[in-house]
């Protein structure tokens, strides 16, 4: 039996009861009239064939041409950038332009193929892809998250992660004081820094803070300072914890300092105990995710 459009959800999803004459208890899914079409998500309106939406409807329960098919381009409505204004927290600035990107994002619909580099500010992992991407789980709110990766430490702050980077960020030169960074940031766009021993600034961008430290043991070139002193500041937390939660397992009873007076940016040798071997070996903090037991 023929349904009514009344009998049919996913048609009364988008039916627009203002503009519409039609009775939808007598009007058949398979009617050849035209109707208008309404979605309630993004406004977009538009006439279509009754029974053409009802094939539509069949297939997929979402079918806005604007919002959830992207057939038709309206730039406030789909666009990369409308759709996904998180997305440039993502990109990879060192490869994309950043004074441009923004007039890219807004030409072009959410779905489309068009490759950018992409590069997670909370694991720091590169890959490349278009906006919608197995990588990224994009939510309702437009809010994304790197996929088995930061759904849920993107809102950490960097003051409770890297407490150590209080000591040498710039409070009066960056837009955002540094209480206010979380783990979403954009890591490929410069900041700016100062020195807390020589008192040296320089721009930079997280990402490559951490190489450089990560690199050579210090952030500074001009006096080779480092985070080489246990943080004194009271951690509620222990910072490994957040994203390195399994070194704490590690973490040796024969340590002079405690747990929340490191974070992985630290220069400082501390005693591990292998989960594995129960072995005790020493290692730098910052050099612990690659290292591993020497004894097996």
């Amino acid at each position: 039996m023929v349904q009514s459009i009344k009998e049919v959800p996913e048609l009364l999803m988008y039916w627009d009861f203002e503009r519409n004459k039609l009775d939808i208890e007598l009007t058949k899914a398979t009617s050849v009239q035209y109707a208008h079409w309404l979605c309630s998500h993004c406004s977009y309106s538009w006439e279509a064939r009754i029974n053409d939406v009802f094939k539509t409807c069949r297939r997929r329960k979402q079918f806005c041409p604007c919002c959830k098919m992207g057939k038709v381009f309206k730039k406030d409505k789909n666009s990369i950038l409308a759709m996904f204004p998180d997305l440039i927290r993502y990109l990879d600035f060192h490869h994309e332009d950043i004074d441009t990107i923004k007039e890219k994002l807004s030409k072009e619909k959410f779905n489309s193929k068009r490759v950018f580099q992409f590069k997670c500010p909370t694991c720091q992992v590169i890959w490349r892809g278009a906006a919608m991407n197995p990588k990224l789980l994009h939510s309702e709110e437009g809010e994304l998250f790197h996929i088995d990766c930061n759904e849920w430490s993107y809102h950490y702050f960097y003051h409770e992660v890297y407490p150590n980077l209080t000591k040498i960020y710039h409070d009066e030169l960056n837009q955002k004081e540094f209480k206010n960074l979380k783990l979403n940031e954009n890591v490929t766009l410069h900041h700016h820094w100062k020195c807390d021993t020589c008192q040296h600034e320089f721009e930079l961008s997280i990402d490559r803070l951490f190489a450089r430290i990560k690199r050579t043991g210090y952030y500074c070139t001009e006096c080779h300072a480092s985070f080489n002193k246990p943080i004194t500041e009271q951690m509620m937390t222990p910072p490994l914890s957040f994203l390195h939660s399994q070194h704490l397992n590690e973490w040796s009873a024969e340590n002079e300092i405690a747990e929340c007076q490191v974070d992985t940016l630290s220069n400082i040798d501390v005693r591990w105990n292998c989960t594995n071997c129960e072995g005790t070996y020493s290692c730098k903090v910052l050099d612990k995710d690659n290292h591993s037991c020497p004894y097996c």
